[in-house]
């Protein structure tokens, strides 16, 4: 018989998710394609793969004994397509990263130093774009995965946390809040503050925090990415409210104070497709990026736990 590897992959799915519903879901195709494909599959076999149930499918003896050969099978032809593709026409690979843009700034360059020191053959490329660009950029193939918050879409994907940074007040060293141990968020109700863009991810966080804060913030300014809105705290311009990075402590002329009751955070972490191995080269950058991101302490919180 001939391999039909769409198939293999609709029974993998179904065994692993318990239902036609479910794995047309997860594949993105209509429940009669699924079924379509199983149907396929057991004839060509000649044997039934599930017990029909009245809620969920249960494997039959013959697909308890076919799921690990199909599971290995599809696993290595995964490998191997990731391989493929992250090789490019002379050979070289190329691992294409999606990074938030402070990342890309503050964490990345150092990473990647280490990285390709180790890996002079290798060839990375940076999509240093739009959460919701990275998160498309996934999605779509073109990125192997990416550095970026998570929790916000993309739920068919695999959200890998690695470090959780709090939302902090960013505000010029001689404001009269920069001494604070800590500030409420209703104390913020007739500050100044510069935003980050209406479609950005630290304002949709916000967005989704907004029933717990119970205050209509005042964004007198606006800019597009986090370090445009450091910048213009550190000239006097207004307050910010930012994700907490430790780069931030060390930048003169402004003040970190902790936001609590409530304290929100945000989740940086690795998205990648679910299903799709990476390219050995695309996942030791990825175990190295999650070992220094996992190293990244967060002073603020621990103060954040004393209000004043």
């Amino acid at each position: 018989m001939n391999l039909d590897t769409p198939a293999l992959l609709a029974f993998l799915t179904i065994a692993e998710t318990g239902s036609t519903h479910a794995a047309a879901r997860s594949l993105g195709l209509s429940q009669a394609a699924i079924s379509r494909r199983l149907s396929r599959l057991e004839d060509a076999l000649g044997v039934p793969l599930f017990v029909r149930g009245s809620h969920q499918l249960r494997l039959s003896n013959a697909g308890a004994r076919l799921l690990p050969e199909a599971r290995a099978h599809l696993d290595a032809l995964m490998a191997a397509l990731a391989a493929a593709r992250a090789a490019g026409p002379d050979g070289v690979t190329t691992i294409t990263v999606g990074c938030l843009a402070t990342l890309s700034l503050y964490v990345l360059p150092d990473i990647l130093a280490e990285f390709l020191a180790a890996e002079p053959a290798v060839r990375v490329r940076v999509l240093d774009l739009s959460p919701a660009e990275i998160e498309e950029s996934v999605v779509n193939g073109v990125a192997d995965f990416a550095v970026t918050m998570l929790g916000l879409g993309a739920p068919t994907l695999i959200h890998e946390v690695l470090a959780q940074e709090p939302l902090v007040l960013v505000t010029p060293a001689d404001h009269p809040l920069a001494a604070r141990a800590s500030v409420r968020w209703s104390e913020l109700s007739d500050v100044s503050l510069v935003g980050i863009g209406p479609h950005s991810a630290n304002q949709r966080l916000l967005d989704s925090a907004r029933g717990s804060i119970g205050v209509r913030l005042d964004w007198q300014h606006e800019v597009q990415r986090i370090t445009t809105a450091v910048e213009l705290v550190a000239a006097g311009v207004g307050l910010a409210i930012v994700p907490w990075t430790p780069e931030m402590e060390r930048r003169p002329k402004i003040r970190i104070v902790p936001l609590v009751s409530p304290v929100v955070t945000r989740r940086i972490g690795v998205l990648r497709r679910s299903g799709e191995p990476l390219s050995p080269a695309a996942a030791r950058l990825r175990r190295l990026i999650a070992v220094r991101l996992g190293r990244r302490s967060e002073p603020v919180s621990r103060r954040s736990a004393a209000p004043a």
